[in-house]
C-alpha cells in the first residue's frame, strides 16, 4: 500500500526532468490530470525521439496512410525507406545502447549571473564501445542557459572518461536537479537511448549578485546595544589579554599563565576582554505583486531583486566584524536568520535570500506579534522597502513608536512627501554596482 502511495505521488510529480506546471486555486492546490498525463507523454516522446525524430515521424505517417490508399503510387518506395531507416535505427541502437555509470559534480551554490561548471564522471558497464554521447541532455530549469552542453563522440568499452558542461545562472532561486542522465542518439540520431545514474538530487543555490559595500551606518539603536560575541560565533575570535592576577579557585586552567608563575613562584592566570558585537535587525519587504503579463513571462520585481542583493551587500559587511545581523523576510513564509561572523552563516543568508519569493498581499502588517517584538528588542532596525503607501509607512511608525532606531531604505519611485531621512535607491543603481556605500 505505501509502495502505491509512492508510485501515486511520484506521477503527479511529473518526471524529474521537466519542469512541471504548478495550477492552484484560492483554496489550496489544484493539480490537473490533463496536463499531468500530457506532460509524461511529451517526457517521454523527448526522452525516446530527438528533435529530427519529432518531424520525421508525422511525415511517415502520412506517407504509409497515402500508400495504403493509393496502392500504385511510387511513394510506397518512401515508406521501405522509411523502414529501413528505423530498423537500422533500432537494431544499431539496441546494440550499442549505453550503460554508464555516471557522478555528476555541480557546485552547491553561484552567483545570479555568472557562468559555472558541471563536471560528469562517466564509466562504462559494458564492453562494447559507447558513441555519440550526452551528459544530462535536458534543461535543468527556466533559472538557467546551457552554454557548452556535455558530449562525448566515443567511450571504449571498460572506459572512463570526464567532461564537462558549462551553464549561466539567469536568475534567481533554488534548483531543483534531476538524476543524472547519459544518453546517445546512435547511430542515425532519431532514436535516443539513455540510462540514469543514481544517488541524491543535486540542489543549487542562485544567490542575488551584489556589490561589496565599502561603508554602511548603522542605526543609533544598534550602536549602543551590544551583544557578547560568543554568544554568536566563535569561529576566528580572539579575546584581548587584559594582564594577569593571582589564581583564584573556579579559575579555568586553561588560562594559566605557566611562564609567569614559574617568576613568581604562585600560580597566576591571564585576564581577557570578551569582544563584544553590535546587533541590528534587518527586515526585508516582500509585497512585489506582478502582473498578469509578467506572471505569463515569469517576469521578476526588479524592485525585489534589488532589495535582495541590497540585503546580501549589508550582511557581507556586517558579518565580517561590525556587527550580529537579525534577518527578516517578511512574507507568507517567514524567513528567519542570525548571523554570526564566519563565513557559513554569510552562506546561509545567501541560501535564505534565493528562495525568497514575491508575495501578492502586504507582508510587513501580517508580523507575528512576538517577531515584532524580537525586532523592537534589537534596539536598531535597518528596513528595505519595495514601495512607499500607508500600510508600510504604519510598520515602519509602530517601530519607532517601539523605541527601535530605524533607518529605512526604500527601492523605487517615492512619493513626494517622503520622509527626508529615508534614503531613496532605485534598481537599476543597485544592479549596475554604483551603490558603494550607505
Amino acid at each position: 500500500m505505501i509502495r502505491w502511495k509512492h508510485c501515486w505521488q511520484a506521477f503527479w510529480e511529473g518526471p524529474d526532468y521537466l519542469e512541471m506546471p504548478r495550477l492552484h486555486r484560492k483554496l489550496g492546490r489544484y493539480r490537473s490530470l490533463t496536463v499531468t498525463l500530457s506532460a509524461w507523454l511529451s517526457a517521454w516522446a523527448l526522452r525516446v525521439m530527438s528533435p529530427v525524430a519529432l518531424v520525421v515521424l508525422p511525415v511517415a505517417l502520412l506517407t504509409s496512410l497515402y500508400a495504403l490508399i493509393a496502392v500504385d503510387s511510387p511513394v510506397r518506395l518512401l515508406l521501405l525507406v522509411f523502414l529501413a531507416l528505423l530498423l537500422v535505427e533500432l537494431g544499431g541502437g539496441f546494440w550499442f545502447r549505453p550503460r554508464v555509470a555516471v557522478v555528476r559534480r555541480v557546485p552547491e551554490r553561484v552567483r545570479t549571473g555568472s557562468e559555472f561548471t558541471v563536471l560528469f564522471e562517466l564509466r562504462n558497464r559494458r564492453k562494447r564501445r559507447a558513441f555519440d554521447l550526452f551528459s544530462d541532455p535536458f534543461r535543468y530549469s527556466s533559472l538557467l542557459a546551457l552554454r557548452q552542453p556535455a558530449r562525448l563522440g566515443e567511450l571504449a568499452g571498460d572506459g572512463m572518461a570526464t567532461v564537462e558542461a558549462t551553464w549561466l545562472a539567469r536568475r534567481r532561486g533554488v534548483v531543483r536537479l534531476y538524476r543524472p542522465m547519459v544518453e546517445s542518439r546512435f547511430p542515425l540520431g532519431l532514436l535516443k537511448w539513455s540510462c540514469r545514474g543514481s544517488g541524491r538530487v543535486d540542489r543549487l543555490v542562485v544567490y542575488p549578485a551584489y556589490v561589496s559595500l565599502r561603508f554602511f551606518n548603522l542605526p543609533l539603536g544598534a550602536l549602543c546595544q551590544n551583544a557578547g560575541a560568543t554568544g554568536y560565533s566563535r569561529v576566528g575570535e580572539s579575546p584581548e589579554l587584559l594582564g594577569s592576577r593571582d589564581y583564584r579557585e573556579g579559575d579555568d586552567v586553561r588560562h594559566i599563565d605557566w611562564p609567569g608563575s614559574a617568576r613568581r613562584g604562585e600560580l597566576v592566570v591571564k585576564e581577557f576582554e570578551e569582544e563584544r558585537l553590535k546587533r541590528v535587525a534587518l527586515v526585508v519587504d516582500t509585497f512585489a505583486p506582478l502582473s498578469a503579463s509578467q506572471f505569463r513571462k515569469k517576469a521578476e520585481s526588479p524592485e525585489l531583486e534589488a532589495a535582495l542583493s541590497l540585503a546580501a551587500a549589508v550582511t557581507e559587511y556586517l558579518v565580517r566584524g561590525e556587527a550580529v545581523v537579525d534577518i527578516f523576510a517578511a512574507g507568507a513564509q517567514l524567513h528567519r536568520i542570525r548571523t554570526g561572523r564566519n563565513t557559513a552563516c554569510l552562506e546561509a543568508v545567501l541560501d535564505i535570500l534565493a528562495a525568497v519569493e514575491p508575495e501578492s498581499e502586504p507582508a510587513l502588517e501580517k508580523l507575528a506579534p512576538e517577531v515584532f517584538m524580537e525586532i523592537a528588542r534589537v534596539g536598531g532596525a535597518v528596513i528595505l522597502l519595495l514601495g512607499d503607501d500607508a500600510e508600510r509607512r504604519a510598520f515602519v511608525h509602530r517601530l519607532a513608536a517601539a523605541g527601535v532606531s530605524v533607518r529605512v531604505i526604500l527601492l523605487g519611485r517615492a512619493a513626494a512627501d517622503v520622509p527626508r531621512e529615508w534614503r531613496v535607491i532605485t534598481p537599476d543603481a543597485v544592479r549596475s554596482g554604483r551603490i558603494l556605500g550607505l
